[in-house]
């Protein structure tokens, strides 16, 4: 058995949400391995790739979030009714 169904099989016999059991059971986890499983260079390394991990991840919803606006089509009634709304 894996560690998903110590913490999800109790949670859910008791009427309990699965998936927010292990959320908390992988920040507990989690916390506690990053302070005493790891060194300093691990940690650094992790830090490093998760950073970079966002940033990509950033670049590619800004660049869809671009390309559904060359889709929309542009209508003048849809610009007054933004101006309106930001007002």
């Amino acid at each position: 058995m894996s560690a998903s169904h110590f913490v999800e099989l109790p949670e859910t016999s008791e009427g309990n949400s699965g998936p927010l059991a292990m959320v908390v059971a992988g920040i507990m986890t989690g916390n506690r391995g990053r302070a005493r499983a790891m060194s300093d260079i691990t940690r650094d390394y992790l830090s490093k790739f998760w950073e970079v991990t966002d940033e990509i991840l950033n670049a590619i919803l800004f660049l869809l979030i671009g390309l559904e606006i060359v889709i929309v089509t542009f209508e003048v009634n849809y610009v007054i009714i933004g101006l309106l709304t930001a007002i």
